[in-house]
């Protein structure tokens, strides 16, 4: 009979990570407010991802938003009807959901400005 051997170390770094009754010091949630952050998205990049209280209050929000750049050169492949895979190749460092949800918001500007059917 084989017995399944489980990595006890990886399980308790996975442990060590969720914490799920974080308590922030008042010098934390000073800094996170300072930032911009309220306290669900400090919990949430703490407990959840399991970022460090430091790395979760340094990073900024929206350090993923999309550049003008970026809208400008999604709509001009939306009104020459690129199809989704083209699309993609242009912006690689996107993920398909978030191309997806930003060519909808793209499609009904276009569509209120009558660019686009």
């Amino acid at each position: 009979m084989q017995v399944e051997h489980k990595d006890w170390a990886a399980i308790e770094s996975r442990q060590d990570r969720y914490r799920p009754n974080q308590r922030f010091s008042k010098e934390d949630l000073a800094a996170a407010r300072l930032h911009g952050m309220n306290y669900a998205q400090l919990y949430y990049r703490v407990a959840v991802l399991g970022w460090t209280v430091e790395q979760a209050i340094r990073t900024p929000n929206g350090a993923n938003r999309w550049t003008a750049e970026e809208d400008d050169l999604l709509r001009q492949l939306l009104q020459r009807k690129y199809k989704s895979t083209q699309i993609k190749r242009r912006f690689p460092n996107r993920t398909h959901a978030a191309i997806a949800a930003r060519c909808t918001i793209i499609r009904k500007q276009l569509r209120e400005e009558g660019l686009l059917r």
